[in-house]
């Protein structure tokens, strides 16, 4: 390890969005992004023919993340484009900084209808998706998210027993995390050593068991 590297964390985190597979009424402000929201709803008055008739669905989205951060940016554009293709028919409303879910709540919140979308972070359920979670075991090499991300697609699609831990859920993106590294305002952390005493911010899992050894 060249001293004049940040030491380096070759772990990927495992996220996804899911949606609950019942979604109930939920009548929520919105923190940003995506306007109002309404009760989640399966069908809407309409005056007119043709598209007019089709039923109106709301949704919201829960992330974590403020609404000004890249993934809810994202997320933002990704349901522009499909009210833009339903011409208004479908409208996913985010709320972000768990204004409507805690980050450990989301996957319980979306099986319950509390929130119809959820973004969550597999690592903060323990035991829930421990085939999903072997992406973020230490020193297997993953850096690249593109290469994990694909991994954990072909990992969804070619096993049952992956696929059967999102059974409560429809599961609408499955993604990667590139390799973490550390981060400091203060001396760079170029080597085990300077870890010591320390206090961390990291993320749960696999990653905390190696950062506590």
């Amino acid at each position: 390890m060249k001293k004049t590297l940040k030491l380096t964390l070759a772990l990927v985190i495992a996220l996804s969005l899911c949606a609950g597979i019942a979604a109930c009424n939920n009548n929520q402000s919105s923190s940003g992004g995506g306007g109002s929201s309404s009760n989640e709803t399966s069908g809407g008055e309409s005056s007119g023919g043709g598209a007019a008739e089709l039923p109106y669905f709301e949704f919201t989205l829960s992330l974590h993340d403020p609404v000004t951060s890249p993934n809810a940016i994202y997320f933002q554009e990704w349901a522009d484009k499909v009210s833009a293709a339903t011409d208004g028919h479908v409208k996913i409303t985010l709320h972000g900084s768990s204004l409507l879910s805690a980050a450990t709540d989301v996957a319980d919140n979306v099986k319950a209808g509390a929130v119809t979308i959820g973004w969550l972070y597999t690592a903060y359920f323990a035991g829930q998706f421990p085939l999903t979670d072997v992406i973020n075991l230490p020193m297997q090499g993953f850096g690249d998210p593109l290469v994990s991300t694909k991994v954990l697609w072909d990992l969804y699609n070619e096993y049952g027993e992956v696929k059967a831990e999102w059974g409560d859920f429809k599961l609408l993106m499955l993604y990667a995390n590139p390799g973490m590294i550390f981060a400091s305002a203060g001396d760079p952390i170029t080597s085990v050593s300077d870890v010591r005493g320390l206090n961390l911010r990291c993320p749960a899992g696999a990653i905390t068991d190696v950062l506590t050894a």
